[in-house]
Order: C-alpha cells, then structure tokens, then sequence
C-alpha cells in the first residue's frame, strides 16, 4: 500500500488465506453487519503465536539474536487485550460497516519492533540482505474507529511475551 490505508483503500489480498478473508468481509457488508479488521495481534494467549512478528522477535530476542529482512516494512500492532475492547465496543455501539482497529502509534516498522525488543533483551540485531518472501508493508489509518469513541490502552509493550519466551524456551 502506498501511503496510509483506510477503511476504502482497495484490498489486494496475497494468500488464500487473505482472498477468504475477504470474500467473508463482503458477505458481511452485504447483509449490514460490522466488519473490523484488527492490526496484527501480539500479547499473551493459551495457545501462543509464536509466528506473529512481535512474539516472534521476542523469542529470537530470549535466544540472542534477531534476523531482520526488510527492516523497514511497516506493520501494524494491536495488543490482545485491546482486540477484545474493540469487540465490546462494537457491540455495545451497534457499530455497522467497516473499521480499522489499532492505533496509528503502532504503526511501526519492523526494525523499530527488533529495537523494542533489543531493549528488552540485549539480543543482537542482524540485517538481512536479501527480499523478505512475506511482502506485506503498510500502516492503517484508524481514525474512523477512533471517531467512534474507542481507542487502544495499549503500547508495543512486550514484557510479559519476553518474560514467557525465557520460560518456554
């Protein structure tokens, strides 16, 4: 995506997994319901994702060094616990259409999450030369969700996913 994505930036899906998203997302604005499209996830679950960049930094960054391709591919960020206050809120306001849902201040590329968890761990960063084969680079503009009164709590805190990476290790 050139520039900032909104809600009516056109979806170009790379997988079989993104194509079904959106086909699902269109039947649900068929039929008048509420679509969000949440920012990648990081944060603590019962069945850790360990292939989310975040946790997947931090595990790399427990075990001392983290490989980054294309540093400077933007992401987008959202903590679990956030996602699950989107829901809430969507819900309660009986919100219909399309929302994005994260926070502009997580838009971030991904040398800045390495850094976040070099500070955390001490690990060594490595740049990569080469083509990273997962393309993705974007930043999600979320003011129409904001607009609607909600917003994260949360920052690219990644204390508690380093604390469990040295315990799971």
């Amino acid at each position: 995506v050139d520039g900032i994505a909104t809600e009516d930036t056109p979806l170009s899906p790379l997988t079989r997994y993104g194509r079904n998203k959106a086909a699902a997302e269109q039947i649900v604005r068929d039929t008048g319901g509420c679509v969000l499209r949440l920012a990648t996830l990081y944060g603590l679950s019962p069945r850790m994702r360990w292939d989310l960049l975040p946790n997947t930094f931090a595990k790399l960054g427990v075990a001392g060094e983290i490989r980054v391709f294309d540093g400077l591919a933007r992401r987008t960020f959202l903590h679990v616990e956030d996602a699950a206050s989107a829901f809430q809120h969507a819900i309660g306001a009986r919100l219909i259409g399309v929302y994005n849902v994260g926070s502009p201040h997580l838009n971030l590329t991904k040398d800045a999450v390495a850094q976040t968890v070099q500070a955390l761990t001490g690990c060594r960063i490595i740049p990569v030369e080469g083509h990273d084969p997962d393309e993705r680079d974007y930043a999600v503009s979320y003011a129409k969700m904001q607009d609607t009164g909600w917003s994260t709590q949360r920052t690219l805190d990644l204390d508690q996913v380093v604390a469990f990476a040295r315990v799971w290790k």
